[in-house]
Order: structure tokens, then sequence, then C-alpha cells
């Protein structure tokens, strides 16, 4: 959904906010290489968990998990 169509409907405050962040995440991204995309979103991660005051646990599979 473009931003256009965005601004023609009405959402609830939290919805606005996850499209704000989401579209601000794509913008910090765009240009980058697929290496420095995988290093900053691992560092929002690391930021997300401490945050919450959790720890950032790597998974046998390769995946993450909050602890």
């Amino acid at each position: 959904m473009t931003t256009e169509e965005k601004s023609k409907i009405e959402v609830c405050a939290s919805l606005q906010e996850v499209w704000d962040m989401k579209d601000a995440a794509q913008k910090e991204l765009e240009g980058k290489t697929w290496e420095e995309q995988k290093q900053i979103l691992h560092q929002s991660m690391i930021d997300a968990a401490k945050s919450i005051g959790a720890t950032l646990v790597k998974l046998p599979n390769g995946n993450y998990k909050f602890a």
C-alpha cells in the first residue's frame, strides 16, 4: 500500500505507527548491500532485546529468539 493510499483511509494510531516504522526502516536500508542490511537488522534486534530487558539468543537453525 502506497503512502498516498494510506493517507486516504482512516486508521488507528497504532497501525499508523507501524506503517511509519516500516517506511523508516525501508528508507534506512535503501541503497545498502545485502551484508550491510543484515548488519543493520541484526543490530536492531540487539537494541530491541536490550530495550525490553532481554538477550538475543542464536538458535541452532540460525534464527534468533529473545530470552
